[in-house]
């Protein structure tokens, strides 16, 4: 391993694998709840990567990912990185906002879970 694969190593609680299905973020924001379709890149025990092509303005998220097991919880979130990345698709350019987050528990809010789907 080279260093910087030791220091992304070490930085990791727990091993990441490449997942990418739908997920639906829950943010509140100054309107109220807001929901928005998004997706997982990777996932591991305390956390994911996702990407959207719309702006989270929050620190604080609830999540619902679609896959077995899984898709019946709406997780509580923290936002711990953002980055954007373009690509071209059918000749224009698509930005799409890439974040890392972290899971803090399970969310028991009803208004969360049914604008999340699972209510």
């Amino acid at each position: 391993m080279t260093p910087s694969e030791v220091q992304q190593a070490s930085r990791r609680a727990h091993d990441r694998r490449e997942l990418r299905t739908a997920a639906t973020v829950v943010l509140r924001n100054s309107a109220g709840l807001q929901s928005l379709k998004c997706w997982t890149d990777d996932l591991s025990l305390s956390g994911a990567r996702l990407q959207s092509l719309t702006e989270i303005q929050a620190a604080d998220i609830y999540v619902r990912i679609l896959m077995e097991g899984l898709s019946e919880q709406v997780l509580t979130a923290r936002v711990v990185r953002c980055d954007l990345t373009s690509h071209w698709f059918d000749k224009k350019e698509v930005t799409r906002f890439v974040y890392g987050i972290e899971f803090q528990g399970i969310c028991v809010d009803p208004a969360v879970r049914q604008l999340a789907g699972c209510g």
